[in-house]
């Protein structure tokens, strides 16, 4: 389902069948989503850039906005003239200068090399599938039931907040939640079947108490019997994030309040430049300051600050602000 391809006018008409709110929410989606790939691809390719490099590049550009003007529109224009149904809109943070183009002239306006041009232009189109994934799903009168391959969801079930979004506005899900969904589900019935067997075990405990007191004539009625306990695990074993200074904690919080979407590679090179964080990179490029990122920003997430997306192809975690999200 994944790799279904709608071309724009099946994409429109299955898009104006929805509710306004529907529409609202998939316009946020992808324009997130865009925002996101945008931050994540730059970030990822600091492993094939020159050490010669002054800055990263994903340090110097943005995303700010993504617009579908619903069709050919001289409102929305290239910033060669050219009138624009699709508008991305950049920002040089080094310049403060803002671009507006369209998905073809990235290059010519950026000064961006191809090759990097063509990792942006492959990371939009990966978010426009999952657009059409959903849409796709819609026409097709889609199952989530059939879908998980069971029998019902557990009502007591805690689903993560972007796939509850999905339920309550009446959305399929895209297979990548459906994984997660499935775990969710796994988990969640392994662990009643512990603790059953766990009460099971304190049933049988406390039946033994009760029959051995029966015959134990010199038993003090007023003491206390220790009974058999289960210690709840303990949330805090997120502790890596610890390992990031005072410094670092606070930039992070303030980088967070400037961006909607914050991509952890992203930030990881911010904080390399702005705070000289430790520079040290596996062979792949990435930081070796980035599981102590992803720590501080789960612990942010537990703290209802930021909510957790999804890995971008395994490479990078992107993170959103729950006042972002509807």
């Amino acid at each position: 389902m994944s790799g279904i391809h709608l071309v724009p006018m099946e994409r429109d008409i299955i898009f104006n069948g929805l509710s306004d709110e529907q529409q609202e929410y998939l316009r946020t989606f992808l324009k997130r989503g865009k925002q996101a790939s945008f931050s994540s691809v730059l970030a990822r390719l600091k492993g094939g850039e020159s050490e010669d490099d002054a800055e990263h590049i994903s340090t110097q550009w943005i995303l700010i906005d993504y617009i579908d003007a619903g069709e050919v529109s001289h409102d929305y224009l290239c910033e060669c003239g050219r009138p624009l149904r699709y508008q991305y809109v950049v920002k040089n943070l080094v310049t403060d200068k803002i671009l507006k183009f369209g998905k073809n002239h990235f290059e010519e306006h950026t000064g961006l090399s191809s090759e990097i041009v063509s990792a942006v232009i492959k990371g939009m189109h990966k978010i426009d599938k999952e657009l059409d994934e959903i849409l796709s799903k819609i026409s097709s009168e889609w199952s989530l039931i059939a879908s998980l391959d069971v029998d019902f969801i557990p009502d007591d079930l805690v689903v993560p907040s972007d796939i509850q979004e999905h339920f309550d506005l009446g959305l399929p899900l895209l297979d990548r939640q459906i994984v997660r969904l499935k775990e969710e589900i796994r988990v969640h019935n392994s662990s009643m079947k512990k603790n059953q067997f766990e009460l099971d075990n304190v049933d049988l405990l406390e039946v033994e108490e009760e029959q051995f007191s029966l015959f134990d004539e010199e038993i003090d009625d007023n003491s206390q019997v220790q009974s058999y306990r289960v210690e709840p695990v303990s949330d805090d074993k997120n502790v890596l994030y610890r390992c990031l200074s005072f410094v670092e904690q606070e930039f992070i919080l303030t980088f967070i309040e400037k961006f909607n979407s914050i991509s952890t590679r992203q930030l990881c090179e911010f904080m390399i430049k702005e705070i000289a964080s430790s520079d040290k990179r596996y062979a792949t490029g990435k930081p070796h300051i980035y599981v102590y990122v992803c720590s501080y920003l789960d612990f942010l997430v537990s703290k209802g600050k930021l909510n957790y997306v999804e890995n971008m192809d395994y490479m990078d975690r992107v993170y959103y602000k729950e006042s972002n999200i509807s």
